[in-house]
């Protein structure tokens, strides 16, 4: 994809190049690809004796495909929650991925906050959409080892009470800072307490530091602008043509 790019670029005169820097001034961490990642995640799900949860991004398809891949090689269902079924649904008729209600490997759970929010507003068109699929979690629990689900921090609480079952594995596919928040140490105990285990399954889909200059070279802007990093100044460290701009500071593209 990336090889995709440069040539499509590579005729034009490019004035400005937004480049995003997060491994800049970090550890590049995992370098596993999506593939060798999906391996390592179908590795895990079968070695799991309980309920299987995943914490991702459902907005992050590769990463969806990931856990769709492992559940259909593991034989387990793959429970989505009702957003990660509307993101099937909208790339559905444009991707080869199973979409709910037109394939038996996937069931649906509508979460408490979200059953809430269509009390209030205007989803209840997507909570129509996906009833036939719709699974309840006493089924879920009923069949806790024949299920990869979809699981959101928020949801220990409002949805499974603040206790999991026993032995339940959380295959953990964000970054790592997350973890500190209150409601993933909540999570982390609750595991600990049924004899479960989280585990960080996780590679970035942020270009690593090596690859960085690599690309902004074979790009040729005639300005680079950091974003997303925390280490702008090192751009200026690789390139001669950094503009560094400040949040909300105007500057015109000549």
């Amino acid at each position: 994809m990336t090889r995709s790019l440069l040539k499509a670029v590579s005729s034009r005169s490019i004035d400005l190049l937004l480049m995003e820097g997060t491994h800049f001034g970090f550890a590049d961490g995992k370098t596993l690809n999506e593939y060798e990642l999906e391996d390592e995640i179908t590795q895990h799900v079968a070695q799991s004796r309980g309920l299987v949860l995943a914490s991702f991004s459902p907005q992050h398809v590769d990463r969806l495909v990931c856990f769709i891949r492992a559940s259909i090689k593991t034989g387990r269902t793959f429970v989505v929650d009702a957003y990660t079924a509307f993101v099937l649904h909208l790339i559905g008729r444009e991707t080869n991925v199973p979409i709910p209600g037109e394939s038996d490997l996937l069931r649906v759970f509508y979460p408490k906050f979200f059953q809430d929010k269509v009390a209030r507003s205007q989803l209840k068109f997507i909570a129509d959409r996906f009833q036939s699929s719709r699974i309840e979690l006493d089924e879920i629990l009923a069949t806790k080892s024949k299920c990869l689900m979809v699981f959101r921090a928020s949801m220990l609480e409002s949805d499974f009470s603040g206790e999991l079952p026993v032995d339940t594995t959380c295959l953990y596919s964000r970054w790592s800072g997350y973890l500190d928040s209150d409601d993933w140490t909540a999570t982390k105990a609750a595991l600990d307490s049924g004899n479960g285990r989280l585990l960080e399954v996780h590679t970035s889909g942020h270009m690593l530091s090596a690859d960085i200059p690599k690309f902004v070279n074979a790009v040729s802007a005639k300005s680079v602008v950091p974003i997303h990093t925390f280490e702008p100044a090192e751009f200026s460290k690789h390139f001669d043509n950094v503009l560094n701009v400040e949040d909300g500071q105007t500057f015109e593209v000549e």
